[in-house]
């Protein structure tokens, strides 16, 4: 449903923030797997919209696109740290 989404964005903003401040290592990390995972759960969120022919092929690819964008940089963001 659109709450389950824009609960899962907020969480994701929520888990980047967190990240961002976060000053112990270990506690970083987990906040930055749980902004990845909440990208993957939004990935997968958009593609049973588009089978389900709730967003268009041009929807998905957008929005796919730039969760990727988001996607790489917290990875980069993970391997600077490291």
């Amino acid at each position: 449903s659109k709450d389950r989404v824009y609960n899962d964005a907020l969480e994701l903003i929520e888990y980047v923030t967190l990240a961002n401040y976060e000053k112990r290592k270990d506690m970083k990390v987990t906040y930055q797997i749980k902004a990845l995972g909440k990208i993957n759960k939004l990935d997968f969120y958009l593609e049973r919209a588009y089978k389900l022919k709730y967003i268009s092929e041009k929807q998905l690819l957008s929005k796919a696109d730039e969760l990727g964008k988001i996607n790489k940089m917290i990875y980069a963001w993970c391997n600077n740290e490291g």
